[in-house]
């Protein structure tokens, strides 16, 4: 876990809303050496400082635009609201709010989880677990029976403490943010997410050269299989690349898809599914077609083990057609084909 970020800006950014009741909270106790304290008239310097040192903000003034947005003129509630954790000697070092929707969006009267941060310094030691389930139990014992939490699949793993805590995303959120959803259960594997509904949906996920690729471990569990299945699974590393996108489906990362520029600027395609479980079931074909459609490129190319004969019916049935064959330099046989965007009357 050493290699990820508590504000990870390699994943892409989508919003995610979860919920829970307030029945049977789970308890955890603060280490030696820290206490809670409530919010008191001053304090807005302090909940700036910590929420720029978890990198809710860049900046001290997008602190206080943010202040001013949700907490101005609603001091005296904070009083009662805003929990910060400290250590022996006063500092300040994490914070949440037990608060409602300041929107007026939300009419089902729960209460919402604002702004959950520990300074970074003070990440690792056990703190935002008992700081979550007090504030949970502070909103409890203001007649609040349900909680909402806002966030984003950028602090994927306090979303993994949230869905630890019992929250689950709301149905409406899920839908929005399919493929935030179906990062989130990539990432964190969490066994709550498992019946997850948004089975057989299939979604790309744009990916940037050189972000996200350690994601690819994915794809170690059928190493084994790529010898006979096809010769590469990423882009050319000297291509310059169109489109790179992860497939998902079932809430899951697959495989991936690109278009890559070759030096003869001719547009190569290159696609891997990863999961045998989900070869054979038209979902590449359905990736190649979304991937053709946004790009609206006319003319594009790729290389086919000549032996794999799945991937050759796929191609054929989206249009594409053979051009030759040829055995590389390994030994393999290959065949290459082409497709035009006049082949299907467009």
């Amino acid at each position: 876990m050493n290699d990820f970020d508590n504000h990870d800006k390699r994943i892409p950014y989508y919003e995610l809303l979860l919920e829970r009741d307030l029945d049977s909270i789970p308890k955890f106790s603060l280490p030696d050496g820290f206490r809670f304290e409530f919010y008191q008239n001053g304090d807005r310097d302090e909940w700036i400082e910590i929420e720029k040192s978890a990198k809710e903000f860049e900046s001290f003034e997008q602190g206080v635009e943010a202040w001013n947005r949700y907490y101005l003129g609603k001091e005296y509630e904070l009083q009662t609201r805003m929990v910060f954790i400290a250590d022996n000697f006063g500092e300040k070092v994490a914070t949440a709010t037990a608060f409602y929707d300041v929107t007026g969006k939300d009419n089902s009267g729960a209460a919402w989880l604002h702004w959950v941060a520990v300074k970074r310094e003070y990440q690792g030691k056990g703190l935002s677990k008992p700081l979550i389930s007090y504030v949970l139990s502070l909103m409890k014992s203001m007649g609040y029976t349900q909680a909402k939490i806002p966030t984003q699949t950028t602090t994927w793993l306090a979303v993994k403490i949230y869905l630890d805590f019992g929250f689950l995303p709301i149905p409406q959120n899920a839908e929005k943010s399919y493929i935030g959803w179906s990062i989130i259960r990539q990432l964190t594997n969490h066994r709550s997410l498992v019946g997850f509904e948004c089975k057989n949906r299939v979604m790309l996920i744009d990916i940037v050269r050189g972000i996200n690729r350690y994601q690819y471990a994915l794809f170690d569990e059928y190493k084994n299989d790529l010898s006979w299945y096809q010769s590469r699974i990423l882009p050319d590393d000297h291509a310059e690349l169109v489109c790179w996108k992860y497939i998902c489906c079932d809430c899951k990362i697959i495989g991936s898809i690109w278009i890559e520029k070759a030096t003869d600027n001719r547009f190569t395609l290159g696609i891997f599914i990863a999961d045998n479980e989900y070869r054979n079931k038209g979902i590449g074909s359905q990736a190649i077609r979304s991937v053709i459609e946004n790009t609206k490129i006319n003319k594009l190319y790729l290389r086919v083990r000549k032996n794999n004969t799945r991937a050759i019916n796929c191609y054929h049935k989206i249009g594409f057609t053979d051009m030759k064959e040829f055995t590389k330099s390994n030994g393999v046989e290959v065949i290459e084909m082409k497709y035009e965007q006049s082949l299907l009357g467009e």
